[in-house]
């Protein structure tokens, strides 16, 4: 499968977040066929919840990031292999998070989408922002999501990106949530 060109790779970066900081409750909020998770489930002890916008038994069916702006919410694990653009996903989390998590970001080389407007406006960018600046600022929008610039009370500690990988980026970030 094309989302899993670069199982291993993917596969590393999660065993080391899980045996770092542990797993508990994961939201996988792409689940596509689950290869991933499949694997990881057989290896650590979490509570697992499937979620894709795609119908498939097991799973709930339904726009995750609709599910994670929900304020009830709350995961040790957020899993986001969109291989698109992940910042709404990320971004509707993080606005009720109460508690440290561990995210595993998949960033689409083609991240220029519809759905980049939603990262475009966190990053201080008109949402008609030419394409040729968007390409161009593509890494500012990535840092400025990764980092959750905009969020004084969520903080990343530690980011890793795996390689290798072509047609996205593969990170995994721990953040630390002060509550306010």
């Amino acid at each position: 499968m094309a989302d899993n060109k670069h199982i291993k790779s993917k596969l590393l970066l999660r065993r080391y977040f899980l045996d770092k900081y542990g797993g508990g409750t994961v939201i996988d909020a792409c689940a596509g066929s689950s290869v991933i998770w499949s694997k990881l489930r057989k290896e650590y002890d979490v509570n697992y919840w499937a979620i894709d916008v795609k119908k498939k038994k097991g799973r709930h069916t339904v726009d995750s990031a609709r599910i994670l702006a929900l304020p009830d919410t709350v995961c040790n694990v957020l899993d986001i292999d969109t291989y698109g653009s992940p910042w709404e996903h990320l971004l509707a989390y993080v606005d009720h998070a109460t508690s440290p998590f561990t995210c595993f970001l998949t960033v689409g080389s083609k991240a220029y989408a519809k759905q980049q407007i939603t990262a475009m406006r966190y990053a201080g960018l008109p949402p008609k922002t030419p394409p040729g600046f968007q390409r161009g600022l593509a890494d500012l929008i990535t840092d400025s999501c990764i980092t959750l610039a905009n969020h004084d009370d969520i903080t990343p500690v530690e980011i890793i990106e795996a390689f290798p990988q072509t047609n996205a980026r593969y990170i995994g970030v721990r953040y630390e949530v002060t509550t306010q």
